[in-house]
């Protein structure tokens, strides 16, 4: 199969170009950008969160990944943080 030579240029022209603006244009990984915009939740949050009547009901029945869920929902946290919160006042 004939690849004229101005087409695989091109494309590796598109590729470098694309490589230096993302790497100009974010600063980091995203990962770190959203840890360190992540909200901080206090004591009183946390408390607040894990007494929800829903999260309360899923836990009686055994469902962590549907209380995990409440939890992101009315904090709006990620899913490792919300899983470690509810695993910190669950064990199981």
């Amino acid at each position: 199969m004939f690849v004229p030579l101005w087409i695989i240029i091109a494309n590796a022209m598109l590729v470098a170009f694309l490589i230096t603006r993302a790497m100009r244009s974010g600063g980091g990984d995203m990962l770190e950008r959203q840890r360190r915009t992540a909200p901080t939740h206090s004591a009183a949050d946390e408390h607040r969160l894990m007494t929800l009547p829903q999260v309360q009901q899923a836990m009686a029945n055994g469902h962590k990944i549907e209380a995990i869920r409440h939890v992101r929902e009315a904090s709006g946290m990620g899913l490792k943080d919300a899983k470690q919160m509810v695993e910190r006042h669950f064990p199981r």
